[in-house]
């Protein structure tokens, strides 16, 4: 029997995005949100772009490149660049897949980022002991205009507008780690007979000093569901509040999406 809560990026529901070219970036099909990736050479290695509409999250993800040769599974930190367009602040995390390969994710903030990515030809990833890998990215700006229809699409879906949200000079942030916003004891006990994992999009309001004072969810899942995001969400989560452009805390929109692991009887 297990149990998974994590928060992801919103992931598009389309089909694909393609180039004049013929490139095509698929979209991720068993996601909610914004979520492009395009296979890159021969080694099944997968560059995944993804965005968490009304929340200003971007995951960068390189999947099934090469495999660790170390005993340690997991680090922390490194850098990624784009070339020619430079590094940009992210969190970076290395993992071992369950194929014995590697997946790079860098999570990021940074508001130039999405730009940079557009603009690259190349993405290339440092770390003192995983060492360098440096991975070609094809047509990025077709990604970036498909993730932005796609972000506009979501956020009015969800209840936000996109003008306001793109026009704050300061989006709101996480002061605190979101997977700590959640616990084992949020799992509701009817979720035992479900044998898929469940998907909670929730749209925080947020207040001119960033606290939540009301919470959504709209998605539509099991009813039990909704307490279990929102209780943890109205009492555990911290955000910096959302800047106009004058520089004064005003009231914000902030996306969360959770998901439930499967429970396996």
């Amino acid at each position: 029997m297990g149990l998974l809560v994590s928060l992801l990026p919103l992931l598009a529901a389309s089909t694909q995005a393609s180039t004049s070219d013929g490139v095509v970036w698929h979209w991720d099909p068993d996601s909610a949100g914004c979520d492009l990736q395009q296979d890159v050479g021969d080694d099944r290695t997968v560059v995944a772009i993804s965005r968490t509409p009304g929340n200003d999250q971007t995951v960068l993800k390189i999947k099934g490149s090469k495999p660790i040769r170390s005993a340690q599974r997991e680090f922390q930190g490194g850098t990624i660049a784009f070339e020619p367009a430079g590094s940009t602040e992210s969190e970076i995390t290395v993992v071992e897949g369950y194929d014995g390969r590697r997946e790079i994710s860098a999570v990021s903030y940074d508001p130039d980022f999405m730009t940079k990515f557009g603009q690259s030809t190349e993405v290339d990833f440092t770390h003192q002991k995983v060492g360098q890998i440096k991975v070609a990215i094809t047509a990025p700006k077709a990604a970036i205009d498909a993730i932005r229809i796609c972000e506009d699409a979501k956020m009015r879906e969800w209840g936000v507008d996109p003008v306001a949200w793109r026009s704050l000079a300061v989006k709101p942030k996480p002061l605190t780690p979101p997977d700590k916003w959640f616990s084992y004891l949020d799992y509701p006990d009817r979720e035992k007979i479900y044998k898929n994992d469940i998907t909670v999009v929730a749209r925080l309001d947020l207040s001119a000093d960033g606290s939540v004072q009301k919470c959504t969810v709209v998605n539509g899942p099991p009813a039990e569901f909704i307490p279990a995001v929102c209780n943890p969400l109205r009492r555990n989560a911290k955000l910096q509040p959302a800047r106009d452009v004058s520089g004064k805390g005003t009231p914000a929109p902030y996306v969360v999406q959770v998901t439930f692991g499967a429970f396996l009887l």
